[in-house]
């Protein structure tokens, strides 16, 4: 948890603010594991005798599980049946999900909600990779636009 408070004067303004954000992290069962944070800000200003504000608060949550395994592939040649290619391969998985909301003094609030999975593997060491895919909503504001973005990226690395 941490909690920061900020006053500043200048001349014909004063300016007082504060910003909460606790945070919980949780190892689960099978190596899954999950992190909630909260955020409150809020700022106040004021200037020739009208109160400014604005102010924001959001919710993040990360949930990561990963796998890790030893395996092999059997051959399927008559005279190599008892051999095996060995490997360890890993598997890394997590999604980001955050809900953001922010208002100003006379401005419409604005919503933002955005989901980032991402995969990367692990095969063997010659072998790996991952993908990353994002999806942004942002609804609000001045003019009430809506947008949506999605995105998505891929590699792969082979080592020879």
């Amino acid at each position: 948890i941490s909690y920061i408070e900020r006053t500043s004067k200048r001349a014909g303004s004063e300016t007082e603010g504060y910003q909460f954000n606790p945070s919980w992290n949780m190892a689960w069962y099978n190596s899954l594991a999950s992190t909630i944070s909260l955020s409150y800000a809020k700022k106040t200003t004021m200037e020739r005798n009208q109160e400014l504000w604005d102010k924001s608060w959001s919710v993040n949550l990360e949930l990561k599980y990963d796998v890790k395994g030893k395996q092999g592939i059997g051959l399927p040649l008559p005279f190599l049946s008892s051999k095996k290619l060995k490997f360890d391969s890993n598997l890394n998985t997590s999604v980001n999900i955050v809900y953001t909301n922010t208002e100003k003094y006379n401005v419409p609030p604005t919503t933002s909600i955005s989901v980032a999975p991402r995969l990367t593997y692990s095969f063997s060491r010659n072998v790996s990779g991952n993908l990353t895919m994002n999806y942004r909503r942002t609804a609000g504001g001045i003019y009430g636009y809506v947008n949506h973005e999605v995105g998505m990226h891929a590699t792969a690395e082979f080592k020879f």
